[in-house]
């Protein structure tokens, strides 16, 4: 009961009398959120969750993992979108590698998801010019 009731929450429940394997990766990808989401968890720890899904999954993970979060689940994940990232988070890190470009001596910065996540220091980081859209909280790039 759970479970269906996760997957129509999910906009899934077409799926749930498919076999794995006649599922689509992306279809596959939002039955194993639903899954881990069914077993009510505390913490949620998610490596990329959001990546190779359509916009409209994209954004019913992002709705979902904050819904979780404000309901006192910690979750822990890591993107390769800023925009998720800032929409998500309470704290980050932002990864990098050490040359001399980026001035810092470790590889890491942590602190608050706003902050870290700043137009400075992603367009330092991407070496791309960045823009913070104040209306959307996104980025997008400058041409």
């Amino acid at each position: 009961e759970d479970s269906l009731a996760m997957l129509d929450e999910l906009k899934l429940s077409h799926l749930a009398q498919k076999w794995c394997l006649a599922l689509s990766g992306g279809e596959l990808q939002m039955v194993l959120f639903a899954r881990a989401l069914v077993k009510k968890p505390r913490v949620l720890i998610l490596d990329e969750p959001e990546s190779n899904l359509d916009f409209f999954n994209q954004k019913t993970i992002c709705d979902t993992l904050k819904q979780c979060s404000q309901n006192g689940v910690s979750v822990i994940l890591n993107t390769h979108f800023p925009s998720h990232a800032r929409f998500l988070s309470h704290k980050a890190i932002l990864l990098h590698k050490i040359d001399d470009s980026f001035h810092s001596s470790t590889n890491a910065t942590f602190g608050d998801a706003k902050a870290i996540l700043s137009e400075s220091a992603l367009s330092a980081l991407y070496n791309v010019r960045l823009h913070l859209s104040p209306q959307q909280d996104e980025y997008v790039l400058r041409i």
